[in-house]
């Protein structure tokens, strides 16, 4: 591993972070979609401008205090590493701590809401993909994940996977040559990006308020678990919610009867009222 003379969060920082593949954008390269992959090759040639969510912002407002009750201290800026791998220069590493006497190295994660198990949040995936990348920077065999919030803290060791670092190497590679060749992706869906006021203004909003609906979502789904717990197989009523079994009743499968008996069913097919409908979705 090969430290760099950088500060995060300082605008040399930033410019450098356009310049390479970094362990963040690993998460997206190997679990988002075309557009989010087409959209970060935008932000990397300062062609748009990557949105700051809410959640995001809590996140990184709550990260020094998630440090100082992993390690029991918070740390300078001094102390936040960033590094490269001892073999390519391309891949980069911004740790949010790691200790080069010791064996901890740490990445955290701070939403309005942890779960009790890593595994249950959206983001796991990508936030795996992000460690398996920093440890390809450091060379170490493991890290460990942590999601923080003021009231529930959930960790686990990520063991470093050399077949998964492989293959991150290898698309990292794939999409730092787009950049360095100016390379265009394909647009995706030929969706225009949009950039007037009018239109960042609506897609905050929606976006912000998608981050709460997801957030009450994961809390809905926790305590609809406790409550089953809690009925112990007993339906009851509390303050007006109702725990009661829902039991499932036999259906048919007519479209496997059809088939079974030879039918031909193309002459039942029913014509869409309208040619397409709108969806709209918050990566």
């Amino acid at each position: 591993m090969r430290i760099l003379n950088l500060k995060q969060n300082t605008p040399e920082w930033e410019a450098f972070r356009q310049t390479v593949v970094g362990a963040s954008d690993i998460g997206i390269l190997m679990e988002g979609s075309e557009r989010e992959i087409y959209e970060l090759l935008q932000v990397k040639r300062g062609l748009a401008k990557k949105y700051v969510t809410k959640a995001m912002q809590h996140g990184s407002d709550t990260e020094e205090e998630a440090i100082e009750y992993l390690i029991g201290r918070r740390i300078p800026s001094s102390e936040k590493i960033c590094a490269i791998p001892d073999d390519i220069d391309w891949l980069m590493a911004s740790f949010d701590y790691i200790d080069l006497d010791g064996d901890l190295q740490a990445e955290v994660k701070c939403p309005q809401f942890v779960h009790s198990t890593l595994s249950e949040h959206s983001h796991y995936k990508r936030w795996w993909w992000q460690v398996q990348a920093q440890l390809s920077v450091s060379g170490r065999s493991k890290a460990l994940l942590l999601a923080y919030s003021a009231i529930t803290k959930t960790k686990e060791w990520v063991e470093r996977d050399e077949a998964a670092i492989t293959k991150l190497r290898e698309k990292a590679k794939w999409f730092y040559e787009l950049m360095i060749n100016f390379e265009d992706l394909p647009v995706p869906n030929e969706v225009v990006e949009r950039y007037d006021n009018q239109a960042v203004e609506c897609a905050t909003l929606f976006q912000q308020i998608d981050e709460k609906i997801k957030e009450l979502e994961e809390e809905k789904k926790v305590l609809r678990d406790e409550l089953i717990a809690i009925a112990d197989d007993t339906p009851f009523v509390c303050n007006g919610v109702k725990v009661t079994k829902q039991f499932y009743k036999e259906s048919i499968d007519y479209e496997a009867a059809c088939k079974a008996h030879g039918i031909d069913t193309t002459a039942y097919k029913k014509k869409p009222k309208t040619a397409f409908t709108w969806r709209i979705s918050a990566s």
